[in-house]
């Protein structure tokens, strides 16, 4: 039996400065605000265009560096392993995908690894019929933005209450009250 994964298919398109007139970029500094824009591409294969009839929703995880865990010598020889995880996460959410395009804007968070290094988007889209699926390694996270820009606005925020569906660092989905 084989597993069901979706096709590399989504693609960034353009990555934003906010706070620096939208210039183009591809490091993302702690406090910054980035928009990011993509594409859901036909197939592996980006200059065969876009789905221009693909309506749906994109998640998004964007990771900070990797961290270095060491686990217990709980096998008697008395060995500790080191290992790299992909626990830190600096931004995970959705967007909507319309007519295959789809575009977000997020706040760097201040607690990144301030040393400059790649790191990886990763994007999951789908709709009733299809799923599709993409990452780029072609971002760079770390660095402290020289400006403080002041941010006034608070998070949006839904409530998500006695739903016994609520799984723990799950996304929800828009709940109507």
């Amino acid at each position: 039996m084989k597993l069901a994964v979706a096709a590399p298919n989504i693609r960034v398109t353009e990555i934003l400065d906010v706070y620096n007139d939208n210039a183009p970029t591809n490091v993302l500094k702690a406090l910054s605000k980035v928009t990011v824009k993509g594409v859901v591409d036909s197939d592996n294969d980006s200059s065969n265009g876009f789905l221009s009839d693909f309506t749906g929703r994109v998640f998004t995880t964007i990771f900070d560096k990797y961290l270095d865990k060491t686990i217990l010598a709980n096998d008697g020889n008395g060995d500790r392993r080191t290992f790299d995880t992909e626990d830190s996460k600096l931004f995970r959410g959705k967007a909507a995908v319309v007519k295959g395009v789809f575009a977000f804007d997020f706040i760097v968070p201040k607690d990144v690894k301030i040393v400059l290094g790649p790191r990886k988007l990763s994007f999951y889209a789908e709709n009733e019929v299809i799923g599709k699926a993409g990452y780029t390694n072609d971002v760079v996270v770390g660095g402290i933005i020289a400006y403080r820009h002041e941010d006034t606005v608070g998070p949006e925020i839904q409530a998500f209450l006695n739903d016994e569906s609520f799984i723990e660092g799950a996304i929800p989905m828009a709940l109507q009250i």
